[in-house]
């Protein structure tokens, strides 16, 4: 069976380690909600760290008439991917290429599709979305006679559950690492967070004790059936503790 694993927005810097990690844990492809440049840059990325991995932007699963990525960046991607970019179903991108190019672009994995169209469909019947912690968004637009607000309301349909899950997440991670450094005594202070992401200021002598509690804290954040991972760079600046 073809399964694929998807994947939220991530710095480039990430892609590499996420495409490896996604290959070794025996999927068959990674799928990036990301569009246009940045989904090209990525799956440049992921080749190159995972051969073989096959890359897809299947959004456009979803949204037949709403492809997210143009023909000329989908013959970049063929190319950059050593053939193992897919494109979505049935899309006017897809008919473009093929008749352009005379490439053709497989689907993702059954299961994901699936998924994809359900949450759509789902999010029609109840009038929202919500994510892990049970936070809604409601979305009337998915009923809207007009294609283009009706299409913008699936495309929010399908994203708010994941980008909002991993924000419930990182949210929970927060509030557990401040509770946990407060009752350490420690003196190193978290200054921002992105994405998913956490920047502490570590004091002289609290690197381990504060790398042990913020890998205990974020993995732990929120019980799921593939557990989360932790990985910790340190450096001067945040652009040298990048890993």
């Amino acid at each position: 069976m073809h399964v694929d694993a998807m994947t939220i927005p991530q710095p480039l810097g990430r892609i590499g380690d996420l495409a490896r990690r996604t290959q070794s844990a025996g999927f068959s492809g990674l799928l990036f909600t990301e569009t246009g440049r940045t989904a090209y840059l990525n799956a440049a990325v992921a080749s190159q760290a995972a051969p073989g991995l096959e890359l897809s932007t299947g959004v456009a699963v979803a949204f037949p008439r709403s492809p997210f990525v143009t023909a000329a960046t989908a013959w970049e991607l063929q190319e950059a991917t050593d053939g193992n970019f897919r494109l979505g179903l049935g899309t006017q991108v897809r008919t473009h290429v093929v008749r352009r190019y005379g490439v053709d672009f497989e689907p993702p994995g059954p299961r994901l599709r699936d998924y994809l169209l359900a949450v759509v469909e789902q999010a029609r019947k109840d009038g929202y979305t919500s994510t892990v912690l049970g936070r809604r968004r409601y979305l009337p637009e998915l009923d809207s006679t007009n294609r283009q607000v009706r299409e913008a309301a699936e495309r929010a349909a399908l994203n708010a559950p994941i980008q909002g899950s991993a924000a419930d997440i990182i949210k929970v991670a927060m509030i557990g690492v401040d509770i946990a450094v407060t009752a350490a005594g420690l003196t190193s202070r978290m200054l921002l967070q992105v994405h998913d992401e956490l920047l502490f200021e570590v004091a002289d002598g609290e690197r381990e004790q504060l790398e042990a509690l913020v890998r205990d804290k974020m993995g732990g954040a929120y019980p799921l059936d593939v557990p989360l991972e932790v990985s910790v760079g340190y450096g001067p600046s945040w652009d040298t503790a990048a890993h």
